[in-house]
C-alpha cells in the first residue's frame, strides 16, 4: 500500500500494520512506514466511523 502526491516526491510505503485495540467506536492500530529516502519508522493509526454530535446545552430549569 502507498500513498502518493501531486508530484510522486512523497511516495510512503506501509510495510505493515500491527492492531493494537479494535472496538465497536474506534480501531487502534500501529504501521510500519517507510519514506521516499528510506527511513522507517511506526506511527500509531487511529480510525474511528462516522458519527454524528449534537451540541446540547442547559438553560435554567430545560434540559434537551
Amino acid at each position: 500500500m502507498t500513498t502518493e502526491g501531486g508530484d510522486g516526491s512523497t511516495l510512503w510505503k506501509i510495510r505493515g500494520e500491527r492492531l493494537v485495540d479494535d472496538s465497536r467506536r474506534l480501531r487502534l492500530s500501529i504501521a510500519s512506514v517507510e519514506l521516499p529516502d528510506g527511513v522507517q519508522f511506526e506511527q500509531y493509526v487511529l480510525r474511528i466511523s462516522k458519527a454524528a454530535m449534537v451540541p446540547c446545552s442547559t438553560t435554567g430549569d430545560s434540559m434537551c
